[in-house]
């Protein structure tokens, strides 16, 4: 800025110091009038005809500036000057070589300091100097990497990443703060807007370290399209008209493009040019004078968009071209099948690559599918290349990896699914000598029940082993032995439930024994009755008859005086009928089965009684919870005595209260059905009764809902419990609250159909172990489920701190502020639930759980939309389900 009443001299240093005059002068004179400043500004340059000053009014001030040219700048045109985006190049020699065309371009695109922030030289009144782009060997810049990949402040490099700016352990030299008390950087960065100045000085006393902070606003990003190098090659002439010609390749950083083309200065533009082409000529020049720049070839925008892979029939959809090695690697492992896989990249912004080692899933591995339409660029692929192929690796080859031939059949070991190597003779052979023979059995029939002694002959049954035990069994009886010689073994028989079953022999140290010629020894196991209750009953029949013993085959008949009792239930060892009416007197009991009957050693006795009658019952309906009274009303029941009982199907009715004309006795919980009451006296019994357990579903509405629950529905039917709590409700496996209860209709809220999923951090890091990884780290679920996290640090291990929060990618793992988070700072055990109430792919992250920040849990929730299903409605009381009717 200058005042309106600025001398010569001020407007002259001001000009000068401008870049689009530089290196050339101008000289100012100043005339004042009674009404206005008038400065002559003459340009010492040989180039040509400066464009017109321009000039801005700061402040709205009543000035009016008038900017004249009184005479043409002429050019000498022994130097030319280009342009790229309005910045002047020095003055070019018309006859430069390319080295020197270069530096004039690095130097057009170097950033520009006056000289009193740049021109200084370490001496008196510099302590120290660094400027990044004459020596790089100074000590005093600790850590750090000198480049041209960003914007410098002054000229082309700057330090990246410095430990520190200067340090006095690097410099050696103490100076006095009071001398060199001024500190001048420029600095810019992402990660904090503050810096640490720390000043050590010694007092009479003792040495003092003062740290100071200060804090202000950095740059934060580049500006432009930075050229990292320029390739000048000149040109041969073919054309005698054309006096020299340059070849320029700007080489851009970051894939920058859309370069602005390089233009001529002091000079204009003929008109037809194009973005590519562009011919200049100065007023002043002689007549066919020219300067032509042509673009031969523009620089390619840089790759964009996103690719998707696929593998195991999974894709992983919108990898951002330019995603870091920690992204491809975290991406991958969202495929649980993938495992761990470790990721480097290299290349360029114009073609990257991605070098993928799987770590924890050995073998051969499929190849990478991927799908690159959405990517943008100059003749762009996106290509998978198996540099190696995954296998097995031994150093040695060791014996369990071969087979040899040989006569005899070999003793294979295998541990593990392993083969074993056998260093010696591992050959063996069936020798008939060797095998122990049966010869016969006696006796061939016995018992069920057991106990039966057999005696079995035979030869080489005496041998004997340490590791070893003869044994003996019948099917599945076992025979444990009492007498063993060479040529007899003697064993008592146990239980059995087959009828016959062959003989199984096996000596210790030989093996199982062969049986002679072509038979089978087999023993043949006989029915047995063992007892009947009751042996007397009622002329007029009804009773239920109980036959216990061994060996009973299903669906044999029981026969009473020739009478069949139709069967109740039957198993091996019970048989229950109803008598059948008979005249008085006693009848023989037989078993009858594939038209083989057998008596039994009982015998029933008919008697001239009278019979009990039922002549009411109430209730006739039942829940099936039971507990309720049921009161039995008729005649004859007699007095109650140790064989009275009431039974509802199978079941028994506990006895309340017993006299001659009325029972009452507490109701059992059954399935629903219809149920015969057998009401049993010591001589007789009455199933002239029944009673209906009743648990019915009739009807549903509403019979579709929300997939994510909430819905309210209605149960029509009979035999509910007026007593909400005594009910259930199931949609499918998802409980629905009941609101209301009658012994007809059900009001029931469906519950949230969300599962819970618990992850925890005991799964197993490639390098670290157990405790270092998310498990699973993968995690597939519906909207509306809950996700439970729970960690704890491994024991002995100091400093960790879990906590879990969500991310936009999968190798994020700071906290941006949206998603869930479950809290601030970590802690060395906890938990957190998340319920996912809408689809996508959800990202998590532990954070770096070590104070050295080397540590990080990092894992993915695929949350799916619910989906559309039928489930049957089931309803329950006293844990019995209803039987429902369409």
């Amino acid at each position: 800025q200058l005042p309106l009443d600025a001398s010569a001299g001020e407007i002259q240093q001001a000009l000068n110091d401008l870049r689009s005059i530089k290196p050339d002068k101008v000289y100012v004179l100043s005339t004042l009038t009674n009404q206005s400043f008038i400065y002559t500004v003459t340009f010492n340059s040989t180039r040509g005809d400066f464009d017109l000053l321009q000039y801005e009014i700061l402040g709205g001030g009543n000035v009016t500036i008038e900017v004249v040219e009184n005479t043409k700048g002429k050019p000498k045109l022994d130097t030319f000057t280009l342009i790229l985006d309005g910045v002047l190049s020095r003055p070019i020699s018309h006859t430069a070589t390319a080295t020197e065309v270069k530096a004039a371009l690095e130097d057009l695109v170097s950033a520009k300091c006056p000289a009193h922030i740049v021109d200084y030289r370490e001496g008196y009144a510099v302590k120290y100097f660094n400027n990044f782009e004459d020596d790089q060997t100074k000590t005093s810049l600790q850590g750090g990497q000198v480049t041209r990949n960003t914007d410098a402040f002054c000229g082309h490099s700057c330090a990246k990443n410095p430990t520190s700016l200067f340090g006095f352990a690097n410099y050696h030299h103490s100076f006095s703060l009071s001398i060199y008390n001024q500190l001048c950087f420029a600095y810019k960065g992402f990660l904090q807007n503050y810096l640490l100045l720390s000043v050590s000085y010694m007092n009479e006393d003792e040495k003092f370290v003062k740290s100071v902070w200060f804090q202000y606003s950095f740059a934060q990003e580049n500006r432009g399209i930075l050229i990292e190098e320029f390739i000048v090659t000149q040109g041969g002439i073919e054309n005698a008209v054309v006096h020299n010609q340059y070849a320029v390749t700007m080489v851009p950083i970051d894939c920058g493009y859309n370069i602005p083309l390089l233009h001529v200065g002091f000079a204009q533009a003929v008109s037809n040019g194009t973005k590519d082409q562009v011919v200049h000529r100065g007023s002043t020049w002689p007549e066919g004078t020219v300067i032509r720049v042509q673009r031969i070839e523009a620089a390619s925008p840089p790759i964009t968009g996103t690719f998707d892979l696929e593998i195991f029939g999974k894709s992983l959809k919108g990898l951002p071209v330019n995603s870091t090695a920690s992204e491809m690697q975290y991406a991958l492992q969202t495929v649980p099948e993938i495992g761990t896989v470790s990721v480097t990249k290299s290349g360029t912004c114009s073609a990257w690559q991605w070098r993928v080692k799987w770590l924890s899933n050995a073998g051969n591995q499929p190849a990478l599918q991927v799908n690159d339409s959405n990517v943008s660029g100059v003749n762009v692929t996106v290509t998978v290349h198996n540099v190696q192929r995954g296998g097995l690796f031994s150093q040695r080859l060791t014996g369990d990896l071969f087979r040899t031939p040989h006569k005899q059949p070999q003793v294979e070991v295998f541990i593990n699914d392993i083969p074993s190597n056998c260093s010696g003779n591992c050959g063996y052979k069936w020798n008939s000598e060797k095998t122990p023979i049966i010869l016969g059995i006696s006796p061939t029939t016995g018992s069920m029940a057991g106990g039966t002694v057999l005696t079995i002959t035979g030869s080489r049954f005496a041998n004997s082993s340490r590791t070893d035990t003869t044994w003996v069994s019948i099917g599945d009886s076992h025979c444990p032995i009492t007498g063993l010689t060479d040529t007899e073994i003697t064993c008592t028989i146990e239980t059995a439930s087959n009828t016959s079953s062959p003989l199984t022999v096996y000596i210790a140290g030989l093996g199982f024994a062969k049986h002679s010629g072509n038979q089978t020894f087999t023993f043949t196991f006989k029915k047995e009755v063992t007892s009947i209750s009751p042996s007397l009953g009622s002329t007029e029949g009804g009773m239920i008859l109980t036959i216990s013993g061994c060996g009973f085959t299903p669906n044999s008949t029981v026969l009473i005086g020739g009478k069949t009792c139709p069967l109740l239930t039957e198993s091996p060892v019970e048989k229950k009928c109803i008598v059948p009416a008979a005249p008085a007197g006693i009848c023989n009991i037989s078993l009858s089965a594939d038209g083989i009957s057998n008596t039994v050693p009982f015998s029933f006795t008919y008697v001239d009684t009278k019979f009990p009658t039922i002549s009411q019952i109430n209730p006739t309906t039942s829940s099936v919870a039971g507990g309720s009274n049921l009161t039995i009303h008729g005649s004859d029941f007699g007095n109650r005595s140790e064989g009275s009982f009431v039974s509802i199907g199978n079941f028994e009715c506990p006895i309340l209260r017993w006299s001659t004309n009325n029972i009452t006795c507490r109701l059992p919980s059954l399935l629903p059905g219809n149920y015969r009451i057998y009401l049993q006296t010591p001589v007789s019994n009455s199933v002239n009764a029944s009673i209906e357990y009743v648990l019915r579903v009739t009807g549903v509405t509403p019979r579709t809902g929300s997939v994510y629950g909430g819905s309210k529905i209605t149960i029509s039917g009979s035999g509910f419990s007026p007593v909400p709590d005594d009910n259930s409700v199931q949609i499918g496996s998802v409980p629905c609250h009941i609101t209301f209860a009658s012994p007809n209709l059900l009001e029931c809220v469906l519950n949230s159909t969300g599962r819970n999923f618990v992850i925890t951090n005991n799964g197993s890091n490639h390098t670290l172990g157990v405790g270092y990884n998310w498990n699973p780290s993968i995690l597939d679920i519906f909207v509306g489920d809950t996700v439970r996290w729970q960690w704890k640090a491994p024991t002995l291990i100091q400093g960790l701190r879990y906590r879990v929060f969500s991310v936009s990618r999968p190798s994020d793992v700071n906290y941006k502020g949206s998603g869930f988070i479950s809290g601030e700072a970590g802690t060395e055990s906890g938990s957190f639930s998340y319920r996912f109430t809408s689809p996508g792919a959800f990202f998590y992250s532990s954070g770096y759980v070590d104070q050295k920040q080397s540590i990080l849990l990092q894992g993915m929730v695929n949350v799916r939309p619910a989906e559309e299903s039928s489930k049957r409605v089931h309803v329950y009381l006293a844990g019995i389900e209803a039987e429902y009717i369409p």
